[in-house]
């Protein structure tokens, strides 16, 4: 047996042993199978294209325990603080859920907003049709690697026809206790067709546990029913010490809508996987990005949006901010297969170098397998116009207010899209207190 069958098998025979309450038969033998996937496969490395950049096997060759459950039994006051009132809320502290959703009291007949593990006790009839049956996610290590050890996450379901006003919320928090250890968790997001859903899925740590180096690996696949719109925000404003893995993989259904947004703030390294694959006619999606590195950070972000079925659209924008000796990555890859007539897909990435240190490494794809198709993609790196900067010193603006205003203008383009005024205003209000301004307004 390989170190790395070792290493995987132990850390499952702890889960296994957790006393955690009974699984169906069927979710056992998917984890299993995500298991051995992982053994077999290995762990990636930057001897392979897609990780070319971004080489996690040293860190995850140390083989980290899994983090403790915390001595809590109820939310503590700390980790609401920067909620959203009106949302319905899910709390994680390293990896455990704690409670019940607050805000649930009045859902709809059919909906249900708990943990994965509560879901899976009771056998939740669309689990089993739905959880870790997309290959596009199986394919990737990291998601196997949580399908198989993951001891919760969140479970989200609409029923046919229902519109969820609310959004749902998802706080995904990391502790002092999670020093030194693995994070996971494992989430399934279903709108069935017409049905109207928003999840906002914000990782983030305790006040203590900004300077704490953990490793939180996340995997969350969605499904969007035929005439379903379905938004997903990952918001991640981990500790500066933090490593966050995130693989976010949706199906769309005919005439589906899918609104992704990812936003990092915080992290020493991330790495973002986001699919969608368009799996039949008229649907569409919307993948944007905003990512802020400093230091030494490294952020990864890789896309892939997979035109199966004809009639669809897409449409992508992913943009950097660097600063100090800060990487930064762009991998986004749109297929166009054969059958895939009528496509209409643009992507657009581009980056804002604040310093001669920081570098950025960006790879639009197109790969376009059919004729009758709009596509269009394009990438720019530079730094803040030399006019603009000018214009604002000469009426009165020092350079470092007006070097700011300048990246805030750059920003705000992809905050200004979120549909929710409370989401809305606090990603603004992080951005300008990272930015160093304050006194502007957001609507």
């Amino acid at each position: 047996m390989t170190e790395l069958a070792q290493q995987l098998r132990a850390e499952r025979a702890a889960l296994s042993s957790a006393g955690d309450p009974p699984v169906p038969g069927w979710w056992e033998e998917r984890r299993e199978q995500a298991l051995a996937t992982l053994i077999a496969r290995g762990w990636p490395t930057s001897a392979e294209e897609d990780w070319k950049y971004t080489n996690v096997a040293p860190l995850l060759q140390r083989g980290l325990a899994r983090a403790p459950a915390p001595p809590l039994t109820t939310p503590p006051a700390w980790a609401t603080r920067d909620g959203l009132p009106e949302a319905i809320t899910l709390v994680f502290v390293d990896g455990h859920c704690l409670g019940p959703a607050s805000g649930a009291a009045d859902l709809p007949n059919g909906v249900r907003v708990c943990s994965l593990r509560q879901a899976l006790a009771e056998d939740h009839p669309a689990l089993r049709a739905q959880l870790a049956q997309q290959p596009a996610l199986a394919a990737q290590p990291l998601a196997a690697w949580s399908t198989a050890l993951a001891r919760d996450g969140a479970f989200v379901y609409l029923p046919q026809g229902v519109v969820l006003a609310r959004p749902v919320q998802l706080l995904c928090l990391t502790t002092r206790g999670a020093a030194e250890r693995v994070v996971q968790l494992r989430s399934l997001l279903i709108a069935e067709p017409t049905s109207e859903l928003a999840v906002i899925e914000s990782h983030a740590a305790a006040p203590d546990a900004a300077d704490v180096a953990c490793l939180v690996n996340s995997a969350t696949e969605l499904v969007v029913g035929a005439n379903a719109s379905v938004a997903h925000y990952l918001l991640q404003r981990a500790g500066q010490a933090a490593t966050q893995l995130a693989t976010v993989q949706a199906t769309q259904h005919a005439d589906s809508r899918l609104t992704s947004l990812t936003c990092v703030l915080g992290g020493a390294l991330v790495r973002n996987t986001i699919g969608t694959r368009l799996a039949a006619p008229g649907a569409q999606s919307t993948l944007d990005g905003l990512f802020f590195a400093g230091g030494r950070q490294h952020v990864d972000n890789h896309t892939t949006i997979d035109h199966e079925q004809p009639r669809c659209a897409s449409s992508e924008c992913y943009k950097g901010i660097l600063d100090g000796a800060a990487t930064g990555v762009f991998n986004g890859k749109v297929l166009v297969r054969p059958q895939a007539q009528q496509t209409d897909a643009r992507q657009s990435n581009h980056n804002l170098l604040l310093s001669a240190t920081a570098t950025v490494n960006s790879k639009p794809q197109l790969e376009i397998f059919a004729d009758d198709v709009k596509c269009s993609h394009g990438a720019t790196i530079g730094q803040l116009d030399a006019e603009a900067l000018f214009y604002l010193r000469a009426r009165g603006i020092d350079e470092g207010a007006a070097r700011s205003l300048l990246t805030w203008a750059f920003a705000s383009e992809v905050i200004e899209r979120v549909p929710f005024a409370a989401l809305r205003r606090q990603l603004a209000s992080t951005v300008q207190q990272r930015l160093g301004l304050s006194g502007l307004t957001t609507t």
